[in-house]
Parts: structure tokens; C-alpha cells; sequence
């Protein structure tokens, strides 16, 4: 996915989506996985997350980019969100 999305995006725009994995991963762990977290992780993944939404809101005005690519992106970040689970909970032993 990553692939087919730089062929439409910048390399640092792909970064920056990336960088939401981590909300993922505790958002597919307490849906699916019924992770139980604490209120520091939850705010340390939407500090993250409004970094990034910042990060990409700065980068856009400097870059020639088409945002309907980054939709790749974020398939992959919940993809990884999803295996991080998996190997955690399922696969451990």
C-alpha cells in the first residue's frame, strides 16, 4: 500500500500519515482486543495525533501532493494496528 501511495503523495506527507499507527493500534486493541488502557496512553496517542494532523496541515501548503493517495496510508496504519494486537494477544507463546 505503501507503494501505490507514493506513487501519488511526497515521501514527508507519507511520513506524517504514518505516524498515526500508534492511534490505531489502541484503537484495534480496545474494539477488538479488549485492551484495557490508561488515561496517559490515551492522551499520549492523541497528543501524537494532533501533532501529526498539524504536521500535515503545514506540509500540504508546500507541497504539490494528492491526499486521495494517502487513503493507502491509513489501510496500512490500521493494518498495523490490527497485527500489533494479533502478535500481542494471539500469537505471544
Amino acid at each position: 500500500m505503501f507503494t501505490q501511495a507514493q506513487t501519488g503523495i511526497d515521501s514527508e506527507i507519507a511520513g506524517i500519515l504514518n505516524s498515526v499507527a500508534p492511534l490505531f493500534a489502541l484503537m484495534m486493541g480496545v474494539l477488538f482486543f479488549k485492551l484495557e488502557t490508561k488515561w496517559f496512553n490515551i492522551i499520549g496517542v492523541f497528543i501524537g495525533l494532533f501533532g501529526a494532523v498539524g504536521l500535515l496541515s503545514v506540509g500540504i501548503k508546500g507541497f504539490d501532493t494528492n491526499l486521495s493517495y494517502g487513503i493507502y496510508i491509513i489501510i496500512a496504519t490500521m493494518l498495523y494496528g490490527t497485527n500489533i494486537n494479533i502478535v500481542k494477544n494471539i500469537l505471544k507463546k
